[in-house]
């Protein structure tokens, strides 16, 4: 049986480029090039004690919580970290693994 030289070439074109390491993958699956929505709450600080004001200070309200959401690439990565790079600006900001974990309630790939 006689395979075609467009077909092999083909079939070599698509092992090289599924073995090629070049994206390096960081913690939760996070890889370079990648673009993320990262969403978060936040909450509003709100002064209880006023020195005027005797009769609240028994009252704690409850702070206001936002939900608070941006768009981000992943711009390096290493085996505990992810540095990011905002959408809009040119301020990058690293975090590891278990900081987004615990400040981000979702992260989705755009």
């Amino acid at each position: 049986m006689k395979i075609p030289r467009c077909l092999l070439a083909a079939f070599v074109l698509l092992l090289n480029s599924c073995s090629e390491s070049d994206s390096k993958e960081g913690p939760l699956g996070f890889k370079i090039g990648q673009t993320y929505e990262l969403s978060y709450y936040e909450y509003e600080r709100t002064d209880v004690f006023s020195n005027n004001d005797k009769h609240s200070q028994g009252l704690f309200p409850k702070p206001k919580k936002y939900y608070r959401a941006f768009v981000a690439k992943v711009v390096d990565v290493g085996p505990d970290w992810v540095e990011f790079q905002r959408r809009g600006t040119e301020r990058n900001f690293k975090m590891t693994g278990d900081e987004i974990q615990k400040k981000f309630i979702n992260y989705k790939l755009q």
